[in-house]
């Protein structure tokens, strides 16, 4: 894949069909008015337009780009997040591409991530999302070079630090399963009232929920960049792995 140097911007509005409603008219008047880059009346025609009819998606989608166009990041986020609820697919594939742009610009590297991660999801075809999150994980990349140039290779030596305590908590746990096989096969269960000596099962839990937030690491964004580099099917099988999401059904049961 050729490396992108800029970002790739999409801030279309959506037009709704069935002029009807009154919804729906609000929300196609904030559309002109955002084409006149009359951008807090067309804030006020989308949030009428929510007021309407609450589950239309149209309107918040809309109503995000409109405050993204005012670099208002935060109300954009909020916006385009509470279209998510009741959009279709396509819809839904581009609220998470502006949501990706909307983290971008605020340099939240790891958020823009996974909002592209999600857009692939749903279109793995989308070039421009793909550009954007492989500028979106060299940023990463680069933010995680420069804190570790900071600390004097100390995130380095963390880093082993964290493989060898996770090596000998494995260790500690395998013996202590060891152990309790054999209490349990020489009668001598554990004891109901006794604490529960079985090692630290929930830590590691814990420990993995946190490392789930705190964004990707420095592997397995390198990883992610080279499946950017091969087919449809192979980044979309990596991004499922990656957000612990099911396999897409196959289109014929056979």
């Amino acid at each position: 894949m050729k490396k992108g140097q800029w970002l790739i911007w999409l801030m279309a509005i959506v037009l709704l069909s069935g002029c009807g409603s009154a919804a729906a008219r609000y929300n196609n008047r904030g559309n002109r008015d955002f084409e006149a880059e009359k951008f807090d009346e067309a804030i006020k025609d989308y949030t009428t337009a929510q007021q309407e009819n609450p589950d239309l998606a149209e309107p918040y989608y809309n109503a995000g780009n409109t405050h993204h166009r005012q670099e208002n990041l935060e109300g954009a986020v909020a916006q385009l997040k509470q279209s998510l609820r009741g959009a279709d697919d396509e819809l839904k594939q581009q609220a998470y591409y502006n949501l990706g742009n909307t983290y971008f610009q605020a340099q939240d590297w790891s958020a823009a991530i996974e909002a592209y991660q999600q857009a692939l999801l749903l279109n793995p075809d989308d070039m421009d999302a793909k550009q954007n999150l492989e500028l979106a994980l060299q940023k990463l990349l680069e933010q995680q070079q420069q804190q570790q140039q900071q600390q004097g290779g100390g995130g380095q030596q963390q880093d082993n630090q964290q493989d060898q305590q996770g090596q000998q908590q494995q260790q500690e746990q395998q013996g202590q399963q060891d152990n309790q096989d054999q209490e349990n096969e020489s009668g001598q269960g554990q004891q109901p009232d006794q604490p529960d000596q079985s090692g630290g099962s929930q830590p590691p839990d814990q420990q993995q929920q946190a490392g789930g937030q705190g964004g990707l690491s420095r592997s397995e964004a390198e990883q992610l960049l080279d499946a950017l580099g091969q087919d449809s099917q192979t980044l979309q099988e990596r991004l499922q792995r990656q957000l612990g999401q099911p396999a897409p059904r196959p289109d014929r049961d056979w």
